[in-house]
């Protein structure tokens, strides 16, 4: 098929300017409405899903496509069997055989959910938010709570909190949140006494927003979040911390160890280290490999003992060292898509969760890696092209090559040769 017009030398640039459009709306996240749906086995759960497993209308279908290829955020194992993991539209998988299989619980939320704990295999928590532009409030936070392993799961009501990104319990009662700060919780730091019913709001000097933070107790625990900024919450009330080094990059996953050790990681290669539980924070003691610090954004953590793992974006490799940052070695994953989060139930058996609803586990530490769960089955990008020569290999190549995002590109028209003038032949 030739679509060159032999009396016009113009390229067709509005089916280019579609392409990118359509490849931009792709990228998107889904709307705040979604459906809510199971897998083809479905958790025990009290009430019947609208999309069930052997639904045949091609919608509920896509939507169950969405759904299964929703970005996981966060992991959970409560014993060597049970575990956890949410993310975005409202997902919560469940495993109760160490991942052999996972099946999707229905939350009956269609937010993205950022963080999930449990104190035993019956009652958890997870959490996250929502932006609310037009509202006075600028986000929306969620609690939901379960107290039968995940078969029901319940929003908590008249929450006023903003969007949460961490949530840690160290009993059915006593629990942290934190995120997005807000006109009357500047510190964005927030504790329950009971189970989450209510939620009241830390005291601090500043204002802040947390996308990372571990804590050893219910009153003791350290934050970090965008350009740099690292801080201690101690009784009731979150402190700057007047030691840490200071960097423009922004932390995404915080591990305290302990009595008072932890680890930091974030954007750019960045890796920290503390051993005053948040007071100050240093460079681990050996470099990183070169092409960490050059090519990957870290996202996920995870410590047992003296075993450090980092991972992130992309998801090709994991960083591991054995001996609190004295050395690394690198680990590969077989896979690109970034990881979002990590947890070692022990220094051999790990779990890795990331972008598309992929799910990694191993049993030696790292050292291999084999899927339990996998999306990504549908194109994260799709484009249309007249002519080759509109193509954004620019666009492709940072989203598919980078970042491990599946891309299907389609041209439409058959090349035609042009003479010295640019007129089709």
């Amino acid at each position: 098929m030739d679509c060159h017009s032999t009396q016009s030398t113009e390229r067709p640039l509005s089916i280019a300017s579609l392409a990118l459009l359509i490849a931009a709306l792709q990228l998107l996240p889904a709307p705040a409405a979604e459906t809510k749906t199971s897998q083809a086995t479905p958790a025990p759960t009290t009430t019947q899903s609208p999309i069930t497993a052997n639904s045949t209308d091609p919608a509920l279908a896509v939507i169950r496509a969405m759904r299964h290829d929703a970005a996981l955020a966060d992991i959970c194992f409560i014993d060597a069997n049970n575990g956890w993991a949410v993310g975005d539209r409202g997902v919560i998988c469940h495993t109760a055989d160490a991942g052999a299989t996972w099946h999707e619980q229905q939350s009956g939320a269609t937010t993205n959910l950022s963080a999930v704990s449990f104190v035993d295999a019956q009652r958890g928590w997870a959490v996250g938010g929502a932006s609310r532009p037009k509202l006075q409030a600028a986000t929306r936070g969620i609690v939901l709570r379960t107290e039968d392993g995940g078969q029901t799961w319940t929003e908590l009501p008249r929450l006023n909190l903003p969007r949460l990104t961490g949530v840690k319990f160290f009993d059915p009662t006593n629990g942290i949140a934190f995120g997005e700060c807000a006109p009357l919780a500047p510190a964005g730091v927030f504790t329950t006494r009971d189970g989450g019913n209510t939620w009241l709001p830390a005291a601090t000097d500043y204002s802040a927003a947390w996308l990372a933070g571990d804590f050893l107790a219910a009153d003791f625990g350290a934050l970090a979040g965008p350009a740099g900024q690292l801080a201690t919450f101690t009784r009731g009330k979150v402190t700057h911390s007047p030691l840490a080094a200071s960097s423009l990059r922004s932390f995404r996953a915080m591990r305290l160890a302990a009595p008072t050790g932890g680890w930091a990681v974030g954007d750019g290669g960045l890796v920290m280290t503390t051993h005053d539980a948040g007071r100050s924070w240093q460079t681990p003691p050996a470099d990183l490999p070169a092409f960490a610090t050059e090519s990957f954004d870290f996202h996920a953590l995870a410590v047992q003992g003296s075993h450090v793992w980092v991972a992130g974006t992309p998801g090709t490799r994991i960083l591991h060292s054995p001996d609190n940052g004295q050395s690394w070695e690198v680990l590969l994953t077989n896979q690109t898509l970034p990881i979002r989060a990590l947890t070692f139930i022990d220094t051999e058996h790990g779990y890795a969760a990331g972008d598309l609803g992929t799910i990694l586990a191993t049993t030696d530490g790292g050292r291999t890696w084999r899927p339990q769960r996998a999306g990504g089955r549908r194109a994260a990008i799709l484009t249309f092209f007249a002519d080759p020569a509109d193509i954004p290999l620019e666009l492709l190549a940072d989203s598919g090559a980078a970042e491990g995002y599946l891309i299907t590109t389609t041209t439409l028209c058959t090349p035609t040769a042009r003479d010295s003038s640019g007129v089709s032949k």
